[in-house]
């Protein structure tokens, strides 16, 4: 008959000592990798969602100033919709890195004020 094995060796529940000691003597600094790592993740987040924002609005844009340049007959209605058409495009493109950069600040800011660890 086998001889019956231990569940952990000494070997085993050294490195577990140490890994627990490890753990508890740095909690407070893998919470604060935790917290750097979720504001990193939602400011990236934020600013994909920004500009996936502003390249959706002016796709659109852009797809309907191709039907209306389709409509243009003379010279000068094409002057008209050009400039429209780049005096729009160009605020949009400027409101649209305004929220791309505030949402930059935001997530490179000083972070909220941590909470009571114990």
């Amino acid at each position: 008959m086998p001889d019956a094995k231990q569940p952990f060796s000494p070997a085993e529940d050294l490195a577990k000592g140490v890994m627990e000691e490890m753990f508890a003597g740095n909690v407070a600094w893998l919470e604060d990798i935790h917290n750097v790592y979720g504001r990193w993740t939602q400011g990236m987040l934020g600013t994909v969602q920004e500009m996936v924002r502003l390249w959706e609005g002016r796709f659109h844009e852009d797809c309907e100033a191709c039907k209306a340049l389709s409509a243009c007959h003379t010279p000068l209605d094409l002057q008209r919709f050009g400039q429209a058409f780049a005096v729009k495009a160009s605020r949009d493109y400027a409101e649209g890195v305004g929220r791309l950069l505030h949402v930059t600040v935001e997530a490179l800011g000083p972070p909220a004020a941590p909470g009571p660890r114990g």
